[in-house]
Parts: structure tokens; C-alpha cells; sequence
């Protein structure tokens, strides 16, 4: 079972924006910065990591009803933040992030196996032990060699994860490059601004003049987790390299992404 989540929502009223974060782009090190900015009544879902919400003041704010259960989900994608509400989207600079496909899913390979919240057992709908076996041995370490790493890397490219931990419940069981590359894509639609991650201070600063705050240097969140520093081109081989380009078309296609 994968429940591999990361990532969350601002809706500023105070300065009129509205920041969507994808899988695995620095967004949560983006919501930490914008924080200082908001104001009471805006909404922040905040984050389930302890550190983050001691050491940044990363907490959920105007986002619980009456029986202290969450309005809104942190995962919650633009198209489901519309449905809901009678937020008029015109009045909001609305901002989200992309990433290079092969960065990203080599990026979320790590994270599956040491978020702090998350719990990954099986990487198939049968959910015996000899599966979560064979799914915990191609957990990546931080003395895998480059062969061993792309090895693991391969076998995850085409596992299974169950993803019931969403604002849309029990989603079932999709193929985790699919169901990634469906949920980030849903984050690059309809926006005033785009950041890239590779330049992402240069366009976040942009995006600053554009809100009108002042610019910050980010602060570095969730960089532990990826505990090798082999670069992401060597995880892959000529077949999960096609699989990431099927499953990732639309958005490599619209920012003009390769590997």
C-alpha cells in the first residue's frame, strides 16, 4: 500500500493568491515563506510534519468546521478548490510548480520509502507479506551503487501503490506513475504563473514582485529524504526512461521537458 502524499494548499486573502503545490517540487519550502505573509483570515492547510510546524510555524489556519475536521484537504487540486467554493479564481494570481518528469518520479522513488508520514508496504493489490517483502527490498540506501539504485528504480517504475489517503478518499490501485503524473498535471493547469524548479528562486522571486512581497531566500524542506547524491539520469534505463515520457506526455509536451 502507498500513501505517499506531499503537498498542500494557500489561499491568501489578504494578498490576493492562490498557491497549488504538485508532488515533489520544493513546495512546501515555497508555502513556508509565503506563510509570513498571510494574513488571519486567510486559509492554510498547513503540514502533518512536526518539524515543519515547530520550526516554521507551518500549521493549518481558517481551515476546520465546528467538529474540528478539516475544510479542505491539503491535497486539494484546483479543479476540486472551484467546485467547492464560490471563490471567483479571477480575483487570485493563482501559482503552482512544475518539474522535470525524470527528476520528479526519481524523487518521489525516495520519498515512497522515508516520508515521515507515509507508509508503504505493497507495491500490488494483493497485500500479503510476500509482496510487502518484495516491495521493501527495492528500498534505495544510501551506499547503493549507481547499478543497484537503477535496478530498484526499474521495478518501482512499474509498481502498483494504493492512494486512499487524498481529498478524493479511496482512489484505489494505479500504477504510481500514472497516478502521479495524472495528479500533477492537474496543478499546471489554468494558472496565472508557473514556476520551473530548476530556476526555481529566479521565478519565485518573480512571482514575489507579482504578489507584491519581498523577496526571500526559500528555506531547504524535505531534502533528507533523497539520501544519494548520484544525479537522476543515472536511475534509468531505456525502458523506464519510455515509461516516464508516456505516462508524463502532456506535461513534457506543454513546458518542453527531455531528459
Amino acid at each position: 500500500m502507498i500513501e505517499c502524499h506531499d503537498y498542500a494548499m494557500i489561499v491568501s486573502h489578504s494578498k490576493s493568491f492562490i498557491f497549488f503545490k504538485p508532488m515533489k517540487v520544493a513546495g512546501s519550502s515555497i508555502e513556508a515563506y509565503l506563510l509570513n505573509f498571510c494574513g488571519e483570515d486567510d486559509i492554510l492547510t498547513g503540514s502533518d510534519i512536526e518539524g515543519e510546524r515547530e520550526n516554521f510555524g507551518y500549521v493549518d489556519r481558517n481551515n476546520t468546521d465546528s467538529r474540528g475536521s478539516p475544510i479542505f484537504h491539503m491535497h486539494t487540486p484546483p479543479c476540486m478548490l472551484y467546485t467547492l467554493t464560490d471563490i471567483d479564481k479571477e480575483s487570485f494570481f493563482k501559482l503552482s510548480v512544475v518539474r522535470n518528469p525524470w527528476d520528479t518520479v526519481v524523487s518521489y522513488f525516495w520519498w515512497c520509502f522515508y516520508s515521515p508520514t507515509s507508509s508503504l508496504m505493497s507495491s500490488c493489490n494483493d497485500p500479503s507479506s510476500e509482496s510487502a517483502q518484495q516491495f521493501a527490498e527495492i528500498s534505495p540506501q544510501a551506499d547503493d551503487n549507481t547499478d543497484v539504485l537503477r535496478e530498484k528504480f526499474t521495478i518501482f517504475v512499474d509498481s502498483i501503490g494504493h492512494f486512499n489517503a487524498g481529498p478524493r478518499g479511496d482512489e484505489g490501485f494505479h500504477r504510481v506513475l500514472d497516478w502521479l503524473s495524472r495528479t500533477n498535471l492537474e496543478f499546471t493547469t489554468d494558472m496565472d504563473k508557473v514556476l520551473r524548479y530548476e530556476r526555481l528562486q529566479n521565478d519565485f522571486d518573480e512571482a514575489c514582485d507579482l504578489i507584491k512581497i519581498e523577496h526571500g531566500i526559500l528555506p531547504r524542506l524535505k531534502f533528507k529524504q533523497r539520501k544519494s547524491p548520484v544525479h537522476y539520469s543515472e536511475y534509468y534505463d531505456d525502458y523506464s526512461i519510455l515509461q516516464v515520457k508516456i505516462a508524463f506526455r502532456d506535461i513534457i509536451a506543454k513546458f518542453g521537458y527531455d531528459f
